[in-house]
């Protein structure tokens, strides 16, 4: 284990790395190990033991390379900080409170109360809370690959924008739980899903260009509070009447190039307001206007 000895770690960019199947050195400039007598030097480097793993129908026997690349954030160890000193403060009240704690949920505020061999006692573990703040800030990737760190870490924040992306497809997006049954409106169901999160994350994109970040859950928000009603009366021609116009709609249409609807429009007005311009336009071409565009570029 890697303890901090405050040294230049607060750098935003600084990172360390250690491969267990090499001999390890224990003069970082930076960390130290916990305990750097010879004993505990020998236990640390025979944790590399030989793995046995099957393959189809054979077994093979080998050394596992296990690289280790420590990085630290400032915002993390801010971050890590707040969150044990509200621990802390829960913790305290369950000492304040012995009826409320439960011996099998040691969690959160739970895992810094210790408890003595009567179950009578408690008392807030400051031994526990001094070694956790150590680490406060850090965070170990362990991988196999032998790219240099720095591409290491960008695959990592890459899995990040992944998960991301799951969460907005099953919260904003609604794609889980599917309410059809059958394989084809199952397959169209997570297309729409697809398709309203490419357009989604095209607008965030664009949002975040003009300076304007809104969150994909305001921007599904405002879309969706947007409606448009037809208005028939008598033999007059029909006007469409558009409300849910929001600050966001407005920051929205200026990122597409399109106007701001009024209240009370014309089909011809409407639609000349609403139509897609710019780089973003051409990305819903209407299927004759690609067909004609590619026709021009062959000849």
């Amino acid at each position: 284990r890697l303890v901090a000895d405050g040294n230049g770690v607060l750098s935003k960019t600084w990172f360390k790395e250690v491969t267990l199947e090499t001999k390890v050195s224990y003069k970082y400039p930076d960390f130290a190990y916990e305990n750097n007598n010879p004993e505990e030097k020998k236990k640390l480097k025979n944790k590399l033991k030989p793995y046995t793993t099957k393959y189809g129908n054979k077994r093979k026997k080998g050394t596992i390379k296990r690289r280790f690349i420590i990085t630290f954030s400032e915002k993390r160890f801010i971050k890590d900080r707040i969150d044990r000193q509200r621990l802390i403060k829960k913790a305290e009240r369950l000492v304040a409170n012995p009826s409320n704690f439960s011996a099998e949920l040691k969690k959160g505020g739970k895992s810094l109360v210790s408890v003595d061999i009567d179950k009578e006692s408690l008392a807030v573990n400051y031994e526990r809370i001094s070694e956790q703040e150590l680490f406060d800030g850090m965070h170990v990737i362990e991988t196999s690959l032998n790219d240099p760190a720095e591409k290491v870490l960008d695959i990592y924040k890459g899995l990040w924008h992944i998960e991301s992306n799951f969460r907005v497809l099953k919260s904003q997006l609604e794609g889980r739980p599917v309410y059809v049954r059958t394989e084809d409106h199952i397959r169209g169901h997570f297309l729409c899903c697809y398709i309203s999160l490419v357009i989604s994350r095209l607008l965030e994109y664009k949002l975040r260009k003009r300076k304007n970040s809104i969150p994909i859950g305001k921007i599904v928000e405002a879309l969706n509070g947007l409606r448009t009603t037809k208005i028939k009366l008598d033999r007059l021609p029909a006007i469409y009447a558009t409300t849910g116009i929001s600050e966001e709609i407005k920051q929205i249409c200026a990122a597409l190039e399109m106007q701001v609807p009024e209240d009370y429009e014309t089909a011809a007005s409407l639609c000349k307001k609403l139509a897609l311009k710019g780089e973003f336009g051409s990305y819903f071409q209407p299927r004759e206007a690609i067909t004609t565009a590619k026709e021009k570029t062959e000849s």
